[in-house]
């Protein structure tokens, strides 16, 4: 609504009928009017909250999905390294023909010949193998862990990148939609004028040029209109490509609870960013690589275990590498990795604390910023109100008339705007430090646990897994 009626006057005294123009303008007024109360009266029960568009983000996002799968694959690592401890056994089978050509009978061997003499022949050959101890694969395991929990935080970092998008898809068609109203209601607003401009012109009150330059700004007020139903539907594929299902009612939601209260605290929880404590746990990996890399160069200590149809032997064994040309660099390899992984570390450090101090500065932009536009959205409606009353008769040029309807225009653009960023900012806040996952969002949704395929694989002897999704 760009112009609001002037309440009727019940006065006996008579008063000068106003100029067909102004009826004009409030009359269109009048139907923006209703349009606009007609939007503020439906139901809000029927609306789809952010909560519930996170919810079914969180349940159905492609590359969350894809992020489970990968830590399900990471989980593995740690059950290949455990596995090393076990023993390992094979068996040797074959068969085939054997001619003497010594004329002499053959004896038995260790290779377990069923046949000795000229004819078929076949061979059986059980062999087992039980590592003691070994001073690399501890660390191994450990390594395995620590990436294990580094993908565990990635996990969440997705997790929070896709609500994050959630909830700037959500609030980018609601911004989207009001644009769209207050174009549609520019535009009839610009319609009205001209049409009480070129009825003015035939009383012969204004020039052809007032006319013509009516005309070119309600001309500009429909090209932006069909630009803003052209975000729209932008904003609504977006939204169904991060959600999965189009939008429907959608109303502004509140702000989130719990953000900090000072920069310093926000700065202070951003050590919980995911990123950052995903760097850490890469960094941890890299040293037990390094142990990982040392102890292959030390001896190992294992049980083997030969058994034929004709003897049968167990023996303990120690080996020790005298020389591998490929150890050395592997071993300076890992160190050169550590160093590696520190420095990203502290990258992600610096990140986190600057995305913490980025989004509250926004926030807190936003806030000081609504107050201002609220005050001059109320102003520019009374002064487009009033130019428009003013215009009906001839007080009024309509410059000044189109002007002041398209403050007003701007006016309530930046207050939908700052009204987006706000609550955008405040989830940032809350995805640096960690904060915007469904459990601290309280999402009625079921939970995905990072540890139900880990526990049930870890310790598992056997068994290739389920058929390819």
């Amino acid at each position: 609504m760009l112009l609001a009626s002037s309440p009727a006057r019940n006065d006996a005294t008579e008063t000068p009928a106003a100029p067909r123009g102004h009826i004009a303008i409030r009359a269109a007024t009048a139907g923006l009017l209703v349009g606009t109360l007609a939007l503020c009266c439906i139901p809000a029960a029927s609306a789809e909250t952010i909560e519930e568009a996170m919810a079914q983000a969180y349940a159905s996002n492609p590359a969350l999905l894809a992020a489970r799968k990968e830590l399900a694959r990471t989980d593995e690592q740690v059950s290949q390294a455990l596995a090393a401890w076990r023993p390992q056994s094979s068996v040797t089978a074959g068969g085939g023909y054997i001619k003497d050509f010594s004329g002499e009978d053959q004896t038995t061997n260790a290779n377990s010949q069923f046949s000795t003499t000229d004819g078929p022949t076949a061979v059986l050959n059980l062999q087992a193998q039980q590592p003691i101890y070994n001073f690399y694969n501890g660390p191994r395991i450990r390594q395995a862990e620590q990436t294990v929990k580094a993908q565990r935080a990635r996990l969440i970092a997705v997790e929070q990148d896709v609500l994050l998008q959630t909830a700037a898809a959500y609030l980018n068609v609601i911004r989207s939609e009001a644009l769209l109203r207050y174009g549609i209601d520019y535009e009839r607003a610009l319609q009205s004028s001209l049409d009480a401009t070129r009825r003015q012109f035939d009383l012969g009150t204004v020039r052809n040029s007032a006319v013509a330059e009516a005309q070119s700004q309600s001309a500009a007020a429909t090209a932006q209109r069909v630009q803003l139903e052209g975000a729209l539907a932008t904003a609504r594929g977006n939204y169904e490509a991060v959600i999965g299902s189009a939008p429907q009612s959608l109303v502004m939601p509140a702000m989130p609870g719990g953000l900090p209260s000072t920069l310093e605290q926000a700065i202070d929880e951003a050590e919980a960013n995911p990123n950052f404590v995903a760097a850490d746990r890469l960094e941890r990996a890299a040293q037990d690589g390094v142990d990982f890399a040392a102890g292959q160069k030390l001896p190992q200590f294992l049980l083997q275990g030969q058994l034929n149809p004709q003897s049968g032997l167990v023996m303990g064994v120690m080996t020790m590498p005298l020389y591998n040309p490929i150890l050395d660099p592997q071993m300076r390899a890992a160190k050169v990795l550590v160093g590696q992984r520190r420095q990203e570390m502290e990258g992600q450090r610096r990140q986190a604390r600057q995305t913490a101090l980025a989004a509250w500065q926004d926030l807190q932009s936003a806030k000081g910023q609504i107050g201002a536009i609220e005050a001059q959205v109320n102003a520019a409606r009374i002064a487009a109100e009033g130019t428009g009353r003013e215009y009906g008769f001839g007080l009024r040029t309509i410059t000044e008339l189109l002007t002041n309807q398209a403050q007003y225009f701007q006016a309530q653009t930046n207050l939908i705007g700052a009204q987006q960023q706000m609550r955008l900012a405040a989830y940032q806040v809350m995805a640096a430090a960690g904060r915007l996952t469904a459990g601290d969002l309280n999402l009625n949704v079921e939970a995905y646990d990072p540890k139900r395929y880990y526990d049930r694989v870890r310790s598992k002897w056997w068994g290739s897994g389920p058929d390819l999704e």
